[in-house]
């Protein structure tokens, strides 16, 4: 009778070999863990279940025994099935099993990679899942994985009819999917895999020889693989939460560019109104520089107005007696009105001041057109 397992959360420098199994639900994982460990293929060490939901809802971390054998003790970690990773919910069974192999596991020997032999198919689930494990490990993760084919009885007349259906054996079948996850993976190339049946019959003589030979050629894989240590395993999130993670991003990069151009804009608004108050006020003192300069000059023609009246005024004076002139003659001392006291006719002297006058009068006329303008 087989030696069980024992169930442990921290599996850290136990001296044993791991062994971690990767799939999406429904492939088999459990049952080859449970095979793996020398059990039944439906044992509740690892529990199988036979609905389309997966019944691991934790990653299983054990101490086992390879096949049964005390003489090679392993630890093997069941991982949950990811159905979807880019379900916000796989994000956070990710991130706990980032956490549970960072903090309770020192190493990984072996990934396998189940894959349903009875419909093997490298769809965007799985790939996304591949992704996953490649990002927590790095490119070197594929030189320790192996592709396990399950569900596929080796019976020689299923191996047949499989042949004549599919038109190819099953080594050209497992060699076309390695060449399909090379197109995503080209790290992938030469990736070892095994065909091995959880449900083989054990009557059946060629079903027991390929299961036995499947897990020689594991253990084989296994011991000689060396130490992956997950001390530097970083955490990967899934797609949809890395979009709507570069959407935030996006959304908060158009907020600081949208508030760096209000800042922007509002400085141009102070600048703007900064350089009009400036040239209002340039204007204003313009306009009193001018203001002044036309009071200034009309003091001038005012001042110079009055000088002309003042020698008009002073023409009408008497040349004798300096007293003002009646119409013909001086009214203090009888002078003629039409003699200047030194020979010359008033009518001379004011044709003289007239002419005088009106050129004083064009000056102010030429000013006054200057101011204007």
């Amino acid at each position: 009778m087989a030696t069980r397992g024992r169930a442990s959360q921290d599996i850290k420098g136990n001296g044993r070999k791991k062994l971690l199994l990767i799939g999406k639900t429904g492939t088999g994982k459990s049952s080859l863990c449970n095979v793996i460990s020398g059990l039944d293929h439906d044992s509740d060490d690892f529990p199988v279940s036979a609905e389309a939901l997966s019944c691991t809802q934790n990653s299983q971390f054990a101490d086992v025994f390879f096949n049964g054998n005390k003489g090679r003790p392993i630890s093997v970690i069941d991982t949950i099935g990811f159905d979807d990773p880019k379900k916000d919910t796989d994000a956070d069974i990710i991130a706990k099993l980032v956490y549970q192999l960072k903090n309770n596991c020192d190493h990984i020997n072996l990934f396998i990679i189940a894959i349903n032999g009875q419909n093997p198919r490298f769809d965007g689930s799985l790939t996304a899942m591949i992704k996953i494990f490649e990002g927590m490990f790095g490119k070197t993760f594929w030189k320790q994985v192996v592709l396990t084919f399950t569900r596929m009885s080796m019976d020689v007349k299923d191996k047949q009819r499989r042949q004549r259906n599919a038109r190819q054996t099953d080594d050209e079948t497992a060699a076309k999917f390695i060449t399909v996850i090379q197109k995503d993976f080209p790290e992938a190339r030469g990736v070892n895999y095994l065909f091995l049946d959880a449900c083989y019959d054990d009557d059946g003589a060629h079903e027991e020889q390929a299961f036995n030979q499947a897990m020689s050629n594991l253990w084989f894989f296994l011991n000689k693989a060396p130490d992956l240590t997950t001390n530097r395993v970083s955490s990967v999130e899934t797609e949809s939460r890395q979009l709507r993670q570069k959407i935030a991003a996006e959304e908060q990069y158009n907020q600081r560019l949208k508030r760096e151009n209000e800042r922007k804009t509002i400085k141009m608004q102070q600048n703007l109104a900064r350089m009009q108050r400036e040239i209002e006020d340039q204007r204003a003192a313009e306009n009193r520089r001018r203001q002044n300069e036309q009071e200034q000059m009309r003091r001038e023609m005012r001042r110079e107005r009055e000088e002309l009246e003042d020698r008009m005024q002073s023409s009408r004076n008497c040349k004798l007696c300096y007293h003002h002139l009646g119409t013909w003659k001086c009214d203090m001392c009888n002078y003629p009105a039409g003699f200047s006291r030194f020979g010359r006719g008033t009518t001379a002297v004011f044709k003289e001041f007239r002419n005088e006058m009106e050129e004083e009068q064009q000056k102010i006329n030429t000013l006054r057109t200057e101011m204007i303008q």
